[in-house]
């Protein structure tokens, strides 16, 4: 059996984030602190649990990232412990798009990073690219686009990209 280990890190993810242009400066927290992952929305439902309902909200449907946080520091450092998904997967004997998986949460590793700010935007610079997320309050938000997760399609499973949405929000 042909096995493949894909590891989807929120992180590795996020270097693909992009930003609205929503204005709303006056009413921003300051940065420096605390912030937790709150919402991890996906544009379509899946289910990685099995439990037979798909759904868009990574966190609960995974058991995953609920110890996800963000601290900004002094000197526009700010530090990632994002949680990881591992998905491990087996094509089923016999089938090209059907396969058996099982997922794992990993715990998260910090990944210390600068970021600059610009009205709404907080840019985050890390490995060669910009992330980029928008201050709302206490909330920074970004769109996402990244990684592969296992989706039935029509009693095939096939790995899609994900589309959604992640938010931070200050503690």
């Amino acid at each position: 059996m042909l096995m493949k280990k894909l590891v989807m890190m929120a992180f590795v993810a996020m270097a693909m984030v992009s930003c609205s242009d929503d204005d709303n400066a006056n009413t921003n927290v300051e940065l420096t602190g605390n912030w937790k992952l709150t919402a991890f929305t996906l544009d379509q439902g899946i289910d990685l649990n099995n439990d037979g309902t798909a759904s868009t909200n990574l966190i609960t449907e995974s058991n995953c990232y609920n110890n996800t946080t963000l601290v900004f520091g002094a000197s526009n450092a700010a530090t990632f412990s994002i949680q990881e998904l591992d998905i491990d997967y087996d094509v089923v004997t016999g089938t090209q798009n059907s396969y058996e998986y099982s997922v794992d949460c990993l715990a998260g590793e910090n990944e210390t990073t600068t970021y600059t700010v610009s009205g709404n935007n907080v840019t985050f610079s890390a490995g060669g690219e910009n992330l980029v997320f928008i201050q709302n309050g206490n909330k920074l938000t970004a769109t996402y686009t990244g990684g592969g997760v296992p989706v039935n399609d029509n009693g095939d499973t096939d790995f899609q990209l994900l589309t959604g949405k992640i938010e931070f929000t200050k503690q």
